[in-house]
C-alpha cells in the first residue's frame, strides 16, 4: 500500500489555509513547503538520501519541525534522540540505530561525539533534491526509543502506516 506525499498534497489543495503556528506566527502550507523543500535541499547536499537512518536532536520549535519533514521528504528514516540524555546515552543510539548522519540544534550539538555531525546552523548549500513522490506504508518512518527502565533503551520502529493511522485517530477525537 502506497500514501501520496502528503504534504505536496496539502499544497495543492489548500496551499494558503495555516499549517503551523509557532511563537504567534502562522505560516501557510505554501510556506511550510518552501522552507521544507530548502531544508530538503541542504540535507541532500551533505549527502542524505531515501532510506537513510538519520538522528535528529533538536527542540520542539519551527526548526525541528521543519526538519522532520525535509528527511521525511527525502524518505530518510529519522532516529529521534531525546536531548535531557546523556553523551553517553545518544552515542548508545546513534550506534545502535545505525545512523550515517546526526542533525543536531545548536545547543545540544556538544553531546555528540561523532564526526557525521551537522548542526542545524551549519546547514547552508543547497543542491536540487529528490523527494519521494509516494510513501510506502510498510517502510520505516522512524525511530524511537524506550526509557530503558529494565536495561538499555530499545528503537522502536515506526512505519509510515504508523503514523498515518495514529494522526487518523487524532483527527477522529
Amino acid at each position: 500500500m502506497e500514501l501520496t506525499n502528503w504534504l505536496e498534497k496539502r499544497v495543492r489543495l489548500s496551499g494558503e489555509k495555516t499549517a503551523l503556528v509557532f511563537q504567534n506566527k502562522s505560516e501557510t502550507f505554501n510556506e511550510v513547503y518552501q522552507v521544507v523543500r530548502q531544508y530538503a535541499d541542504r540535507l541532500y547536499a551533505i549527502g542524505i538520501r531515501k532510506e537513510d537512518y538519520v538522528a535528529l536532536i533538536g527542540k520542539n520549535d519551527r526548526a525541528t519541525f521543519m526538519l522532520i519533514h525535509a528527511l521525511q521528504q527525502l524518505g530518510a528514516v529519522t532516529v529521534f534522540l531525546n536531548n535531557r540524555l546523556t553523551a553517553r546515552e545518544l552515542a548508545y543510539q546513534i550506534k545502535q540505530s545505525d545512523s550515517k548522519y546526526v542533525l543536531a540544534a545548536d545547543e545540544f550539538a556538544e553531546k555528540i561525539t561523532v564526526p557525521f555531525l551537522y548542526r542545524f546552523s551549519e546547514l547552508q548549500a543547497e543542491q536540487a533534491a529528490e523527494l519521494v513522490a509516494v510513501f510506502e506504508m510498510e517502510r520505516p518512518a522512524s525511530i524511537m526509543y524506550t526509557s530503558g527502565t529494565t536495561g538499555n533503551p530499545k528503537g522502536v520502529i515506526q512505519t509510515y502506516q504508523n503514523h498515518f493511522w495514529s494522526a487518523m485517530a487524532s483527527a477522529l477525537i
